[in-house]
């Protein structure tokens, strides 16, 4: 379980899941021209790395979300992505 550092993300995942790591990757990059290509990359390598028949639960902000799979998504809302980084699945906690 890895989570972005900002205070809602962080909210989201100790609440939901328990014990997590903050992963820099995660946090936003929101008004940060400088950030936004490089932290996808370093998401695709981390999201390529995962282990077949492994998942890896992150918390992270909508802008990382969309950089990375293309896809919009409404607060609380969780995506399953493949290695590739296309979607498989999604739902909306309530």
């Amino acid at each position: 379980m890895q989570s972005s550092a900002w205070c809602r993300c962080r909210d989201t995942a100790e609440l939901a899941f328990g014990p997590y790591t903050v992963l820099p990757a995660l946090n936003s990059t929101f008004n940060n021209d400088n950030l936004p290509e490089p932290q996808t990359q370093s998401l695709r390598t981390l999201l390529k790395n995962v282990p077949i028949g492994k998942f890896e639960t992150w918390i992270t902000h909508q802008v990382n979300i969309t950089a990375l799979t293309g896809e919009f998504t409404a607060m609380g809302e969780a995506l399953m992505v493949h290695a590739n980084g296309a979607l498989l699945a999604r739902t909306t906690f309530s």
